[in-house]
């Protein structure tokens, strides 16, 4: 997943709903001169992240806060590179979080957003928890042209390492 951003060494990367900070930690190592912040509703998460990054955090490289996608505290353009693993379902409204991100990309910046596709026989007791079905995924490209990101391209493979 990280690998998709391209990350330069003076990125300033943005990873919405950053979870307990595997992620921050990846795209921190590419970007020595740069900037990574991570943003997540729970602040258990926000705890966790900051632990498992706390010399970057000490550094001043990586910062941790806690928020929601739908209004994000940052001033517009702010980052280069902007991605989202595994949080769609958690979002209080994916278009405003879409809008959100759009408003933060720097000209020419990148988004990269990957979500679990939906497997026949998981999550019986509530499949829209489990993966993005087909038709699900072509409303989210939808909605991702509606809030003025344009969309790439898709790609498809098993799950692995962020």
């Amino acid at each position: 997943m990280v690998d998709l951003l391209k990350l330069e060494p003076t990125d300033r990367v943005l990873e919405v709903g950053s979870g307990p900070g595997v992620a921050l930690a990846l795209a921190a190592e590419r970007v020595p001169h740069g900037h990574v912040t991570g943003l997540d509703l729970s602040p258990v998460m926000v705890a966790q992240a900051r632990r498992r990054n706390r010399t970057a955090v000490a550094a001043g490289r990586v910062d941790v806060r806690q928020g929601d996608a739908a209004s994000l505290p940052f001033p517009a353009g702010s980052f280069s590179k902007i991605y989202t693993i595994n949080c769609l379902p958690f979002w209080p409204s994916v278009p405003d979080g879409l809008a959100e991100v759009r408003r933060l990309l720097a000209p020419d910046g990148l988004v990269v957003v990957a979500v679990r596709l939906y497997r026949e026989g998981v999550g019986r007791a509530n499949p829209s928890a489990y993966g993005f079905t087909d038709e699900q995924l072509a409303e989210l490209a939808e909605t991702t042209e509606h809030a003025g990101l344009r969309l790439v391209g898709t790609i498809r493979r098993r799950a692995g390492n962020a």
